[in-house]
């Protein structure tokens, strides 16, 4: 496995401002089942964690998934 990626992301809006820090780390890609999904995105928020195993496109749609939404969300203020 490779050292691990990890950002802060702090987004302001009219709800208040929204902290997480997400972690990607890119798995042995050899060692089934991670050919498939050779990347590990870990969310923290509030004190919360959410872990998921990702391919490629998966990882892909997600980020512009929180693009659009961040987008959308700075639209409203």
């Amino acid at each position: 496995m490779h050292k691990p990626k990890r950002i802060q992301i702090e987004h302001g809006g009219r709800a208040g401002t929204f902290y997480a820090s997400v972690e990607i780390q890119e798995l042995d890609p050899v060692t089934p089942p991670h050919r498939l999904r050779p990347f590990r995105i870990t969310l923290w928020n509030d004190g919360l964690e959410a872990r998921a195993d990702l391919g490629l496109d998966h990882l892909r749609g997600l980020a512009e998934w929180i693009d659009q939404a961040l987008r959308a969300h700075e639209g409203e203020d």
